[in-house]
Formats: structure tokens, C-alpha cells, sequence
């Protein structure tokens, strides 16, 4: 196992300890957005989320191959620290504890976001169907019963 593909491979967690750091914070954002019913806000949340899932996807790829070039195919990444040379296995430990206690503040705000958001959504079905519009257009398009209002309105004619 080589000094500097290790070194490179930790320093690859480090990276994905930001990218978890910033899908946390996206998170936050999102709540955010959602408690003051900021609907822009919220798209600009799941916009930064997506970018975050994608760069996460392709960094969980670099460490399959990295694993793979050092030797440590299937190895969990708990079980790193003792399959490192012993130069090397404080600074993995902490770098492997600090990663999943990362993991495990995303994976704290993660399931409230999600539920708060999904009551959220729940309560706006609700109103759409109190004032008789369906929220479920199965696909369909239905043409509104009304002109939109004024701030919907331009001069424009197709």
C-alpha cells in the first residue's frame, strides 16, 4: 500500500466530509425556506441539493476505485484504520470517526426535512381542494376556470 495513494485516499474522505457538510446546510436552508414559505428559496434548496447527490455519486465512485487500487476492495470504512500501516492509523481513525459523525448530523436533519416538508405539501393538496382545483392532474391539463390574477398577468399575445 503506497504512502501517497493513501494519503490521496484520505484525503478523498476529507472531501466527502465537505460535501456532507454542505447537503447539511442545504438542508437547514431548506427548512428554512419551507417555514417561511419561500417557494423560490426552496428551489434554489433542491437545485443545490441534486448538484450535491451528483458530486457525492461521483466521489463515492473515486473512493470504489481508490479502494480498489489499494488493496481494500469490500474493506468498511470502519474497519480502515486497522488495515492501514501503523503511520497511518490514528490519522484514518480520526478521519473515518469525523466522516461518519458528518454522516450522522446530515442523516439527523434529513428525516425532519423531509417530514416537514412532506406535511407541508399535505396542507397545501388540502387548500388546492378546498378551492376545487385538483392537484393531481394525472397528466392532464385542465384550463383554469378564471384569469389569473393581476401579478400572473402580462401584455404579452401569443
Amino acid at each position: 500500500m503506497a504512502q501517497a495513494d493513501l494519503r490521496a485516499y484520505l484525503a478523498l474522505l476529507d472531501g466527502l466530509r465537505q460535501e456532507l457538510r454542505r447537503l447539511t446546510q442545504v438542508e437547514q436552508d431548506k427548512v428554512a425556506a419551507v417555514h417561511s414559505h419561500d417557494l423560490n428559496a426552496l428551489n434554489e434548496c433542491m437545485k443545490r441539493e441534486q448538484a450535491a447527490a451528483l458530486a457525492l455519486r461521483g466521489r463515492e465512485q473515486q473512493r470504489d476505485a481508490m479502494l480498489k487500487a489499494l488493496g481494500l476492495e469490500g474493506v468498511s470504512l470502519r474497519e480502515l484504520p486497522q488495515r492501514c500501516p501503523p503511520g497511518f492509523q490514528a490519522e484514518a481513525a480520526r478521519t473515518v470517526e469525523a466522516l461518519l459523525r458528518d454522516y450522522a448530523v446530515l442523516n439527523s436533519i434529513q428525516s425532519p426535512a423531509r417530514d416537514l416538508l412532506e406535511r407541508e405539501l399535505k396542507a397545501v393538496t388540502g387548500a388546492l381542494e378546498k378551492k376545487g382545483v385538483s392537484p393531481e392532474l394525472d397528466g392532464q391539463y385542465q384550463p383554469a376556470g378564471q384569469r389569473p390574477p393581476a401579478p400572473f398577468r402580462t401584455d404579452f399575445r401569443a
